[in-house]
């Protein structure tokens, strides 16, 4: 009986050998150069349970390189501080307001306010968009995998929103830190006059008593 003649599917080459392999999506057999496999790894690495779930660089480039397909696009609203989609999130982004540490002092007052109007602001603004762009996507409809929607679009939109609002935050900073060092500068100066002026009253009595007696 006649022996089956093997060639190799890339360079169509007989395979004189055993050192090939056989693709198992598409059953084409290619030799180690083709298949860009060294002996070594033939021989050394790969078992024989690899050797048989072994694929073709053809088939690889053919595969699907997401798995998004029908996924809504809400599912993919992350936090941009949790990391959490919208789903695990409890309770909803919208009623997140981010707190920073409260300070002592007369600092106390610069995140006390300007955190919730800011930062809240700013994940009701992000929610807001992430609707809009959900609507929007879902109205025309689209096969571009889904890190490619996110990344370019909503993320550089939030970008903008944290800009802006962290600017005003830094303006508010400063406008309350400036105004709480010329209170206590005041308070300081205060102090300090009614210090002296306590010192130098007695002393004028002192010498006004010592005058009147010389006279």
């Amino acid at each position: 009986m006649a022996s089956v003649t093997l060639k190799c599917s890339g360079c169509f080459q007989v395979i004189t050998n055993k050192q090939y392999l056989i693709c198992s999506k598409c059953n084409e057999s290619y030799d180690l150069d083709c298949a860009n496999v060294s002996s070594k790894r033939f021989y050394n690495i790969m078992s024989p349970e690899r050797k048989n779930k072994w694929i073709c660089q053809t088939c690889r480039s053919n595969m699907p390189k997401t798995i998004y397909t029908n996924t809504p696009i809400r599912d993919l609203k992350l936090n941009i501080f949790t990391g959490l989609t919208e789903e695990q999130q409890s309770p909803s982004i919208s009623n997140i307001t981010l707190r920073t540490k409260r300070t002592s002092n007369a600092n106390d007052s610069i995140f006390r306010d300007s955190d919730s109007s800011v930062f809240g602001d700013t994940l009701r603004d992000c929610s807001l968009y992430m609707q809009q762009t959900s609507t929007t996507t879902a109205s025309i409809g689209t096969d571009m995998p889904a890190e490619k929607l996110v990344s370019p679009i909503i993320l550089q939109r939030w970008e903008e929103i944290l800009d802006k609002k962290l600017n005003i935050l830094k303006v508010q900073i400063v406008t309350e830190l400036k105004e709480s060092i010329l209170t206590e500068i005041e308070n300081i100066a205060s102090k300090t006059v009614t210090k002296e002026t306590q010192v130098i009253l007695p002393q004028n009595v002192e010498d006004k008593k010592i005058n009147t007696k010389n006279n």
